[in-house]
C-alpha cells in the first residue's frame, strides 16, 4: 500500500502523461459531468458560495466554479499537476487529510474520484477534514466495490493508486460517524443528471 509520504511522488509526470491504465492526462479539460455538478450546486448553494474541490489536479473544475460565480478553491498533492496544468489561481499544494483552512470555511466540499486513492489508515482523518472545513454540503463521487463490476484496483488495466476500494456502506459509516447525513433525494438527482455511474462508482451527497 502507498504510504502517505510516497503519495506526493506518485502523481508525477508518468502518472499524468503516460499512465497506461487511463491513457494519461494529455488534453485534460472539462469533464461533461461537471456541468451536472454545477447544476446541483446551484440548487444547494447559490453563487457566490464558497466551494472546495479536494484532489483537483490542475484545477479545471475550480476554474468552472469561478466562471459560474462561485468562490472556487482547490487542493491537490501533485506538484506536477499544479505546475503544468494550473487553471485557476486559487489552487494549492496540500494533502486531503491535512487541509490548510479554518473550520467551516466552505459551503460545499466536493471531490471527484478521490477517496479511493486515499490509504485506508487516512480515510477517516480525510473525511474528518472534509467535515471540519465544510459548513453545509458534501458532494463526492467515490470508486467503490460492486460485485460483478469493474474493480479498478486489481484488474490488469486498473489504476494501482486506487488503494482503498470499499463497499458503499464503508464510506457512509465514516461520513455519518462525523455527524453528517446522506441526502438520497439529491443523490438520485445527480445520478440522473450524470446519467448514473455504470462503472464501480457512487455519488454521496451529505448535509449537516
Amino acid at each position: 500500500m502507498l504510504k502517505d509520504r510516497e503519495l506526493y511522488q506518485t502523481y508525477n509526470e508518468e502518472y499524468f502523461e503516460r499512465a497506461p491504465w487511463k491513457g494519461g492526462y494529455k488534453g485534460l479539460g472539462v469533464d461533461s459531468r461537471w456541468i451536472a455538478y454545477i447544476k446541483l450546486m446551484k440548487k444547494l448553494c447559490h453563487p457566490p458560495g464558497c466551494v472546495l474541490d479536494v484532489g483537483c489536479a490542475g484545477g479545471h473544475f475550480v476554474k468552472m466554479l469561478r466562471d459560474n460565480g462561485y468562490q472556487g478553491y482547490g487542493v491537490d498533492i501533485s506538484h506536477y499537476a499544479l505546475h503544468h496544468y494550473k487553471a485557476a489561481p486559487t489552487i494549492i499544494l496540500a494533502h486531503a487529510a491535512y487541509l490548510p483552512y479554518r473550520d467551516k470555511t466552505f459551503d460545499i466540499v466536493y471531490s471527484h474520484e478521490l477517496l479511493e486513492h486515499i490509504p485506508e489508515e487516512l480515510a477517516l482523518p480525510t473525511i474528518k477534514e472534509f467535515c471540519r472545513v465544510g459548513r453545509h454540503w458534501q458532494i463526492h463521487l467515490i470508486g467503490i466495490y460492486k460485485p460483478n463490476c469493474f474493480i479498478p484496483s486489481i484488474t490488469e488495466t486498473g489504476d494501482p493508486t486506487h488503494v482503498n476500494i470499499q463497499y458503499e456502506a464503508y464510506w457512509q459509516k465514516l461520513f455519518v460517524g462525523t455527524g453528517w447525513r446522506r441526502l438520497k433525494q439529491w443523490e438520485v438527482e445527480i445520478d440522473n443528471l450524470t446519467k448514473g455511474t455504470d462503472w464501480a462508482g457512487r455519488h454521496l451527497v451529505l448535509g449537516i
